[in-house]
């Protein structure tokens, strides 16, 4: 199908659904690039279940300092808890932590807190990522119809971050506080 005729299949499931029109945006399978607003969006709710795959030039991009450094500085921690928690709580959770791990890009969205003890050791976010996946396959052997989203999530995150259950952090008060 090209990607005009996409575009329409999509038109006419939003018009009979009801909801805005996507005319005149600019469509990549079913995301949306609005070049009014410079958003994009979603009118399907499908954006992500396509399970598609970076291309080498998108990956060796994400990896530079500066691409890292840009990301810290200019997105906030709430939007990239906002994105994790998406990523944690869709359909390919493990998948996704180890595309941010493959990009380098970790460290960037679990951004330990300066003074951290003991110190992380390297290889620490193939851990994590490691803990995630047990916990994913846990849950799929006992079937995902056993827990509530919730619980699915929250289990999913507490395998992501076992590896940092002994680290504390000082802050500007004399005491020291858990990290998690």
């Amino acid at each position: 199908m090209l990607g005009s005729e996409f575009a329409n299949k999509v038109a006419e499931y939003v018009a009979s659904t009801g909801e805005k029109t996507p005319s005149g945006l600019g469509v990549i399978p079913s995301l949306f690039y609005n070049i009014n607003t410079s958003f994009v969006e979603d009118f399907t709710g499908r954006g992500a279940s396509f399970g598609f795959i970076l291309c080498e030039e998108l990956q060796k991009a994400a990896a530079y300092d500066e691409v890292k450094a840009a990301l810290a500085a200019k997105i906030s921690k709430e939007r990239i808890g906002t994105e994790i928690d998406l990523m944690v709580s869709g359909n390919q959770p493990v998948k996704a932590m180890t595309y941010i791990c493959d990009l380098t890009l970790f460290w960037i969205v679990v951004n330990l807190p300066p003074k951290s003890e003991p110190a992380v050791s390297d290889g620490c976010d193939r851990l994590c990522i490691a803990y995630l996946d047990a916990a994913w396959k846990l849950t799929q052997l006992i079937g995902c119809s056993n827990f509530s989203d919730e619980q699915r999530r929250l289990s999913l995150f507490a395998a992501l971050f076992l590896p940092f259950k002994e680290i504390t952090y000082k802050d500007n008060k004399p005491k020291k506080l858990e990290l998690f």
